[in-house]
């Protein structure tokens, strides 16, 4: 075995091992259990359905076609898969596998840029399989971001050993993920030049702004016909007029009104979003020079959202920054080191280091897992509640309350309700609260209204199935 026992193998297998079973488990209870969301696994495995059914880019829970909001061609890989066994369990194995093999690429990457000796690696995994905006993508159904950190990773590692084709490889597939991590394949070419002067790299970047650009503002829009999409709402507040039809409107406004998005990223929910990605990385990215602009596209696409979910890196939306403030934070640690502390951590020392800093991170992680407990209540419901769901025809239009949406999106026809414009069947879950979205849109008006146009075809363990009079 290289190394010393403690920033060896083991403490990364073990921490990698307990991602696997940690993340899967989680994922996969949630959704038995009817936890799972329609925004976003139902929605993205209804994409991954039509594809593989030969409909297209098209879905029921949006007007135009999908690529006209996100850019996400991966999605047709995963529609592959849908053609062996149809089931969106396919979407939440795919994130968890890779979210749980980052901590791996993060121990790799240390070791590459500090050396096997150093107590960094085991530090990398650790921080990364504890990081709130990992954990947070983790529990929440699937997105193709959650590939990010792995991709991300390896990508810097394979530049440091000038394994070019592997760089080419996972950057090629970083922006077949979604339109934002063209800017993270730009901070990898960033840090390419800054931790191995690599001039390459800035082609790389310079690349990768120019993929950016062309898909969001010319590509998606020409998909939308010239809408306004739903997302760039998010931003419009930074135009000149407060009402942006497109990103240069966006960019344009922020140049002759800088104080607008400055005053934003002084309110709770970006300063909440700054303190969850450096707090947990002991600042150590401010640490790294010139090289810690690398994460700042991404995370500013993030915290200049009005959207307080996105802007505070809630959920999935801290995804795509992390591996590069990761990889800040390494250069930042090299630097502390080059100011004078020891190139070799004695053992004892870094044992009880890594120890230490494994109990207090175990502190916010118990809270959080207890927290994530409630998720799987319910999952003796799962017999009776999927016997209702059999009994909806399978290509019949069918409207569910927000759990059940996943449960039934293997179909050309699913909506969340309160929309059941067009629905020949609705069921309804009431043992689970609705989302906002759907409370927002009138979810408890449409439920008391459905005695007067759908009569009650059964009823089990809270959910009821009607059929249209």
């Amino acid at each position: 075995m290289r190394g010393r026992w403690w920033c060896g193998r083991v403490p990364v297998i073990l921490i990698v091992s307990l991602c696997l079973i940690l993340y899967t488990g989680h994922d996969v209870l949630r959704y038995l259990s009817y936890h799972a969301t329609a925004y976003d696994l139902g929605f993205f495995d209804q994409i991954a359905s039509n594809l593989s059914a030969g409909r297209g880019w098209t879905s029921s829970f949006i007007g135009y076609d999908f690529r006209g909001q996100h850019w996400e061609p991966i999605l047709l890989l995963w529609a592959q898969l849908d053609r062996l066994f149809a089931s969106p369990i396919w979407l939440l194995v795919i994130n968890s596998v890779a979210l749980g093999l980052a901590p791996l690429a993060a121990w790799r990457l240390a070791r590459c840029w500090l050396g096997t000796d150093s107590a960094a690696p085991p530090m990398a995994a650790l921080a990364t399989a504890l990081s709130p905006l990992v954990l947070r993508t983790a529990g929440f159904d699937y997105h193709s971001e959650a590939l990010t950190p792995l991709l991300a990773l390896l990508a810097l590692e394979a530049a440091s050993r000038r394994r070019w084709l592997a760089v080419a490889a996972c950057c090629g597939v970083l922006m077949l993920l979604k339109e934002d991590a063209f800017l993270v394949v730009a901070g990898i070419g960033w840090l390419i030049w800054r931790a191995d002067g690599r001039r390459s790299g800035l082609l790389l970047s310079a690349a990768a702004i120019a993929g950016f650009v062309a898909v969001v503002g010319v590509y998606m829009p020409g998909i939308r016909h010239g809408q306004t999409g739903d997302l760039v709402a998010r931003y419009a507040y930074l135009s000149a007029d407060g009402h942006a039809a497109g990103p240069s409107e966006i960019l344009a406004g922020m140049v002759v009104h800088p104080g607008t998005w400055l005053a934003h990223l002084t309110t709770a929910a970006p300063l909440q979003g700054l303190a969850l990605a450096l707090v947990p990385l002991a600042f150590l990215p401010l640490l790294s020079g010139w090289a810690a602009l690398a994460p700042v596209p991404p995370l500013a696409v993030a915290l200049l959202a009005n959207d307080p979910t996105q802007s505070s890196l809630l959920l999935h939306y801290g995804a795509e920054v992390f591996p590069l403030l990761l990889a800040c934070a390494l250069l930042g640690w090299r630097r502390v080191e080059a100011w004078g502390l020891p190139q070799r951590v004695p053992a004892p020392r870094a044992a009880a280091a890594l120890l230490v800093t494994g109990v207090i991170a175990a502190v916010p992680l118990t809270v959080d897992l207890g927290l994530r407990a409630r998720e799987f209540s319910g999952l003796e419901r799962h017999a009776a509640v999927q016997a209702l769901i059999d009994r909806v025809p399978a290509g019949a239009g069918v409207a569910a309350s927000s759990e059940l949406v996943a449960h039934l999106s293997e179909r050309a026809d699913i909506t969340e309700v309160p929309d059941i414009r067009g629905a020949r069947w609705v069921i309804v879950d009431s043992e689970r609260a609705p989302s906002l979205q759907a409370l927002g849109a009138g979810y408890q008006a449409t439920v008391d209204q459905l005695p007067g146009q759908f009569h009650v075809v059964a009823s089990s363990a809270g959910v009821t199935l009607w059929e249209r009079s």
